[in-house]
């Protein structure tokens, strides 16, 4: 009984080593909220669009989890665009080079969804992803982003690990968190499965230990005899 919890011991140790080492990669999923109260009550729109930056490799944006006290009315896609918002989840690809989604609502204190991307990425002229805010008359309200197109939230797919860039609006204010999801590695897996049934093969075979006798003889005792 003691091999066994010595065992399990080891193997719980093995775990963790797996989980703290290098050999896990991680999936990110950034998580949006967006305190509305300024402009709550009033009508508008959501705006998703996705735009194909190369025409080369292919990505996704997926936005999923819609939370809000908002009333959502008519929704309209352009493009490469699969779901909705309510219930989810909505995808915008970027088989052509617009791809969007307008959703029309009144708006209440806040929103929050989660954004998570595939990372097929793209130095030279990379797919990119905008969330804006518009009025009543469905022009959007204004930020500071720098590119004057006054967005809340954008995010360039430029390499393997995107960064999503908010911008300070006097309407709202957008917050991001990102959350990383541990996930082994294909060969960290397999090598895990094939060490801890090695493990326990081990501790088996052992149940029939040699155990010494009188300080001087040693006989296989069966684990099965009392």
């Amino acid at each position: 009984m003691e091999r066994f919890r010595r065992l399990f011991g080891a193997l719980s140790c093995c775990i963790a080593i797996l989980l703290l080492s290098t050999s896990i990669s991680q999936a990110g999923i950034i998580d949006i909220f967006v305190d509305t109260a300024p402009i709550q009550g009033s009508t508008g729109a959501l705006v998703f669009d996705f735009i194909d930056g190369d025409g080369l490799v292919n990505n996704t944006m997926t936005v999923s989890g819609f939370i809000s006290d908002a009333v959502l009315s008519t929704g309209a896609a352009s493009g490469d665009v699969t779901g909705g918002l309510s219930p989810g989840p909505l995808v915008l690809g970027d088989m052509d080079f617009f791809n969007g989604w307008l959703q029309d609502l009144t708006f209440g204190a806040f929103i929050s969804f989660q954004l998570e991307s595939t990372d097929n990425g793209s130095s030279s002229s990379p797919d990119s992803f905008s969330f804006s805010l518009l009025d009543s008359n469905l022009l959007p309200y204004a930020t500071d982003d720098p590119l004057g197109t006054d967005a809340l939230l954008v995010l360039d797919i430029s390499n393997a690990n995107p960064v999503a860039q908010s911008f300070a609006s006097a309407s709202a204010t957008l917050t991001v968190s990102e959350v990383f999801i541990p996930v082994l590695a294909p060969g960290t897996l397999l090598l895990f499965m094939i060490g801890g049934a090695g493990m326990l093969g081990m501790g088996l075979r052992k149940r029939g230990a040699y155990r010494l006798k009188d300080g001087n003889t040693a006989e296989a005792m069966d684990s099965d005899q009392v």
